[in-house]
């Protein structure tokens, strides 16, 4: 005799199907857990504010940082790849400060002189 579960009187029978897909490795909870709890929200690496560099600052600047971080990360000498680390930091902090140094300071200036160049010239 069976209930609605598919068991018998020993008990239900529980089918339990895995799927895996190819390219990615089943998670645990732990796994999740360990990996946000080592990694600050603030915290990023030279190839992550590289690319923040690129798109938050002055491309051409911000793509020369991307190369020295990929270089880093590369590198087999620890001395060699922390160089080209920091090097990569100072970069992208540059791409960024010049960006954001344009538009909000030099952009108004402009923007001062073309009027006063259009008031003198009325």
């Amino acid at each position: 005799m069976s209930d609605f579960t598919g068991g018998d009187r020993n008990g239900p029978s529980v089918e339990e199907t895995t799927v895996f897909m190819p390219g990615c490795e089943p998670q645990t909870p732990t796994d999740t857990k360990l990996r946000s709890s080592s990694r600050s929200f603030f915290s990023c690496g030279p190839r992550h504010l590289a690319i923040l560099s690129i798109v938050c600052g002055l491309s051409c600047v911000g793509i020369k940082a991307l190369l020295l971080a990929l270089k880093a990360e590369k590198e087999n000498n620890k001395k060699l790849s922390k160089k080209l680390s920091c090097h990569s930091y100072r970069i992208s902090a540059l791409s960024l400060f010049l960006f954001w140094f344009g538009m909000l300071v030099c952009l108004p200036l402009l923007l001062i002189l073309i009027s006063y160049i259009l008031a003198e010239v009325e």
